[in-house]
């Protein structure tokens, strides 16, 4: 009871001089638009589509009254610091839900509780600095799989910030209201589901949460705004959950690149519901910021300059729009030209799911290559003829090859190396000199050393 009082003077100490109510709100803070479905995602019924089908989300009975293990608690604090000392993955998704769904049906107080300083984790995966999380490449996992873990872990802080966030400002209920813990228990309950899905596609592509090493980035972040509700609303909803937006387009090209579109699916679902998320943030933020008589937009770079939080472009525009925060809360002229760098990131994306795909390919596919490319670097001579592709197309180390069912002589061109950015001009380049030269539907596969288009030749 103690350690309780004494959370709750903390909080209550720190945040009151940042949460004061000011007789003159200013003008930028009441004229803001915010997010247009706001109004309907709160009113929402309960989202019961925890599974995910042929179709996309689909329904999982409700549990019975005597699975619920919120029961005996009587607030919804005391659910989330319940939610944050339990361990299991699966069960803290459950939980969530369940704490949720008592809170949808009235059946809970906001309450009061205080929050465990780090939430339980299971003993796997091993959370390691970011620096060490293992590539794709030596992951030892197909590029789905990487992918997908590396999001169900996303998720899973998720659920905890969210829930973090109903417990340690629970003192400040009287002046922040129900609608705000209600906002964040229903996020809460979103990643819960978010987390769900992940994990049960892990487990159809054979693979579980746990099985690499993870970070612990997300929590390091949310520490630095224990003890002030703003920074906790700019850091994490308006920074963490902004990036997720900005990712999301980027995860989804990989996966269907990468031939998963099941997986692909779930991660634009996933994405196109955290709009709501940042549209939370940005509603409670700017009525903070109306209360306290700052202008978001500096308050927003003053605390994030305070706590030594980075803003990263590229920045997903028209998502960040939909969500309804503003521009110029983190787009200024020292963050660069945010638009030739999402352009040159979806170049090396691009790339990196052609790499990915020819290094997911069969046996056979590896075992045509392995025989292609070494005729093709040292090619007999009576087989080649002079190249007509010019040096001007920048491809690094390019060979392409044509082969028709091993009736056809290998051409082959060596062109020298250069920069990653002009890949996509040249790989478009090289298709259509390709195609006049040889019969259409060129094939292109790529890897770090070599780039190579096998084809029917027409003419040689």
């Amino acid at each position: 009871m103690l350690a309780r009082l004494q959370c709750f003077r903390l909080v209550t100490r720190r945040s009151l001089f940042t949460i004061k109510y000011s007789s003159k709100p200013s003008a930028a803070a009441s004229a803001r638009r915010h997010w247009s479905g706001l109004h309907q995602w709160r009113n929402a019924p309960l989202n019961v589509n925890r599974s995910w089908g042929p179709g996309g989300p689909r329904l999982l009975p409700s549990p019975s009254s005597s699975d619920d293990l919120t029961a005996s608690f009587s607030s919804l604090a005391e659910c989330a610091a319940l939610i944050l000392s339990t361990p299991d993955p699966l069960l803290k998704s459950h939980l969530s839900h369940l704490s949720f769904s008592r809170w949808r049906r009235r059946l809970l107080p906001v309450g009061a509780a205080c929050p465990p300083h780090l939430p339980a984790r299971p003993e796997r995966p091993v959370l390691v600095p970011p620096k060490e999380i293992p590539s794709h490449k030596s992951s030892g996992l197909p590029l789905n799989a990487y992918l997908l873990h590396n999001l169900a872990h996303v998720e899973l802080n998720a659920i905890d910030l969210a829930w973090d966030t109903v417990a340690r400002f629970s003192p400040l209920h009287d002046i922040l209201g129900d609608e705000f813990f209600s906002d964040f228990a229903r996020v809460a309950d979103d990643e819960s589901r978010h987390f769900s899905w992940c994990s049960q596609r892990l487990a159809e592509l054979g693979f579980k949460y746990g099985d690499l090493p993870a970070h612990d980035f997300l929590w390091r972040e949310c520490s630095k705004s224990s003890g002030d509700v703003a920074t906790r609303l700019a850091v994490i909803p308006l920074v963490q959950e902004a990036r997720g937006l900005d990712a999301g387009p980027r995860l989804v090209q990989k996966l269907v690149g990468f031939g998963d579109h099941t997986t692909s699916n779930i991660v634009a679902k996933i994405a196109d519901e955290e709009i709501a998320h940042v549209a939370v943030g940005v509603f409670w933020f700017a009525l903070v910021c109306q209360k306290t008589g700052r202008t978001p937009s500096d308050a927003f770079k003053g605390l994030l300059k305070e706590h030594g939080v980075e803003l990263k472009g590229p920045f997903n525009y028209s998502a960040r729009d939909e969500a309804g925060m503003p521009r110029d809360w983190y787009d200024d002229g020292s963050l660069g030209n945010d638009e030739a760098k999402r352009r040159l990131s979806e170049v090396h994306d691009r790339l990196e799911t052609i790499i990915s795909l020819e290094q997911e390919s069969s046996k056979l596919g590896q075992a045509l290559l392995a025989v292609l490319v070494p005729l093709a670097r040292n090619p007999p001579k009576s087989t080649f003829a002079n190249s007509p592709l010019p040096a001007s197309m920048q491809l690094p180390s390019i060979v392409c090859l044509a082969a028709a069912h091993t009736r056809f002589p290998l051409f082959h061109a060596d062109v020298a190396r250069h920069r990653k950015p002009t890949h996509s001009v040249a790989l478009s380049r090289a298709q259509q000199l390709l195609q006049d030269f040889f019969l259409p539907s060129v094939v292109i596969c790529c890897s770090e050393d070599y780039v190579s288009a096998i084809e029917n030749p027409n003419k040689v």
